[in-house]
């Protein structure tokens, strides 16, 4: 699961899918783990080699496009320091406007997520299914026990360079700067990775795919669209603000030793706060409106913290590029930080926090 708010701030996600088999009370493991293996296996086996379509004189135009630019975009990743190696060399054709659907859920009355658990990729926030049915199924499934629950369509994935991932027609439908941002992201969680710590792997990729797409577009003189880039951050910037304000009014009510009523109440006194705001704060932008849909949507736990998983740490993580200076010493830092405990790790990039 726009880019997080645009698709619930959660349209890139890391999927544990192949890596393992996941446990969760009263579901079937093997079941889920044989959806994953099977939904991956028929996708990599129908890839094709980009270098033998791109030799193909009947290739579509706009395919053929999308191709090059992806050639253009890995090359530059490169010459920044992310880890390409046999990425993205490959072409599948899904048919599908997502490739997975991802079930996050929590407590009616938390803001902690429930955790999936992966042999290899750790605890994660989501569980992601390539059937929308089945997905669909186990969402209702935590309704019916009392969970906040979101369900956000997923458009790419990484397995943390266990395969060579493919291009997918899911993510190359979309325009330029959206397919250049998330090829990226991706590669961040290629280039580092923590297990079960999903804040600091999305908030690292969230700020990889900024600080890379700036330099890309001022690298190709795209004056307009290094605008409209910065304009979307800083928009983006913002309704992020508004989503943590929330958050924090939420948990003091959570805190509240209120009968379940009163609670239910006040949350939803905060998240019509949460709206109202939003219509003050877009009625100074202009133009469209690309978080409408998301805040006019039902908002529980659940989905405020997708946002919370992307971007907690990003203000932290820009400081840290802005001191290294480079793409390559940024993730060198990173990587360092990722050896770390969690505990040691969250401690530091509290400290590295502007205004800490």
């Amino acid at each position: 699961m726009l880019k997080g708010l645009k698709a619930g701030l959660a349209s890139v996600a890391v999927c544990g899918l192949v890596i393992g088999v996941v446990v969760v009370p009263g579901c079937t493991s093997v079941g889920y783990y044989r959806q994953a293996i099977s939904g991956h296996l028929s996708m990599m086996i129908k890839r094709e080699p980009v270098a033998e379509l791109l030799a193909d004189p009947d290739l579509p135009a706009a395919l053929r496009h999308k191709l090059e630019l992806t050639r253009e975009v890995l090359a530059f990743a490169e010459g920044l320091g992310l880890p390409v190696d046999g990425s993205y060399s490959s072409y599948v054709a899904t048919g599908k406007q997502f490739l997975v659907w991802n079930v996050m859920a929590s407590p009616e009355f938390s803001l902690t997520p429930e955790l999936f658990c992966y042999p290899i990729a750790g605890c994660v926030s989501y569980r992601g299914y390539f059937a929308r049915e089945a997905a669909e199924g186990v969402a209702d499934q935590l309704r019916a026990t009392g969970f906040d629950v979101y369900m956000g369509g997923v458009t790419a994935y990484s397995t943390l360079g266990w395969f060579d991932d493919p291009l997918l027609d899911t993510f190359l439908a979309r325009d330029d700067v959206y397919l250049a941002a998330l090829l990226f992201h991706e590669l961040a969680h290629k280039a580092v990775y923590v297990q079960s710590d999903s804040v600091f792997n999305e908030s690292l990729a969230t700020t990889v795919e900024t600080e890379a797409m700036g330099v890309w577009l001022e690298d190709r003189g795209e004056a307009a669209a290094f605008t409209a880039f910065v304009d979307e951050q800083r928009r983006r910037d913002e309704v992020v603000g508004l989503v943590n304000e929330t958050r924090a009014q939420l948990a003091e009510v959570y805190r509240a030793d209120l009968p379940v009523e009163a609670m239910r109440d006040r949350k939803q006194a905060v998240i019509r706060s949460l709206r109202s705001a939003y219509s003050e704060l877009r009625a100074g932008w202009g133009g469209p409106e690309p978080y409408r849909v998301w805040v006019e949507g039902e908002i529980n736990n659940a989905k405020l913290g997708t946002i919370s998983t992307y971007h907690s740490h990003v203000p932290a993580f820009r400081q840290i590029y802005r001191e290294a200076g480079s793409m390559a010493a940024f993730l060198a830092r990173c990587r360092e930080l990722a050896a770390m405990s969690e505990a040691d790790r969250t401690a530091a990039l509290a400290t590295a926090a502007p205004g800490a």
